[in-house]
């Protein structure tokens, strides 16, 4: 499937988004092909976060520039993430376009941990760039689903995405760890649309809250408390 980055992004601009996000979304929908189309590379992917918000909302919650995934009992070394991108170069879909990881960054939140790396895209003639957020995966009471995703060059990418209860649970529990000094208010806003826009099971959120809490603060029986207000939005 020989298609430039040039071509791919006439299917993707519209009126109502930037250069740059028609961009970013021409490389989310290219990662996401190749990793769906790799027998090993699909099953070591759970996929999280705005891009998989916004899929199950029906395009409602908007724009996202960045992808988010954690890995399944894979390395976060950087070896180990160079092997893995490099796997996806080469190959259908998108074979003509080769995908370089330019930067690697550690992210560590307390008990969080997590590589942020800025992804190359490019062809014989474009090049653009992507930041993904890869963390580990840690399994909890409800399992992956399986998700056909709509890639927008047409077609469908079949993924495992976290529960929608997982993926709220781990906004609330930013809320939690963090309080007022949680910088990312986005998960304030997807919180809400959540709430607003898709059905979720509030006991499994509960229990699902609880675990991740155990999982990324050794106290977390002092933040009890503090994250029962945020429960009541529910």
């Amino acid at each position: 499937m020989k298609q430039s980055l040039h071509f791919l992004y006439t299917r993707i601009k519209k009126s109502n988004i930037t250069k740059e996000q028609a961009e970013s979304k021409v490389c989310q929908e290219i990662l996401i092909s190749k990793i769906a189309a790799d027998t090993f590379l699909k099953k070591k992917v759970a996929f999280k976060g705005g891009i998989i918000i916004d899929a199950i909302a029906n395009q409602k919650r908007g724009y996202t520039k960045d992808i988010d995934f954690d890995l399944i009992k894979y390395p976060l070394s950087k070896d180990s993430l160079s092997s893995f991108f490099e796997r996806m170069n080469n190959k259908n879909p998108f074979d003509n376009i080769v995908i370089k990881i330019e930067s690697i960054d550690e992210l560590r939140h307390k008990n969080y941990r997590g590589q942020r790396l800025l992804l190359s895209f490019s062809d014989s003639i474009d090049e653009y760039k992507l930041t993904i957020d890869v963390g580990v995966y840690y399994p909890l009471i409800k399992q992956n689903i399986k998700y056909d995703y709509n890639i927008a060059f047409g077609g469908t990418a079949k993924l495992s995405i976290n529960p929608v209860e997982r993926i709220l649970a781990d906004k609330l529990s930013t809320i939690a760890i963090y309080g007022t000094d949680n910088t990312r208010e986005k998960d304030i806003f997807d919180i809400y649309f959540f709430i607003k826009n898709i059905q979720f099971n509030r006991n499994t959120v509960m229990k699902m809250l609880i675990k991740l809490l155990v999982i990324k603060l050794e106290a977390f029986t002092k933040r009890l408390l503090t994250f029962s207000d945020y429960i009541y939005l529910l």
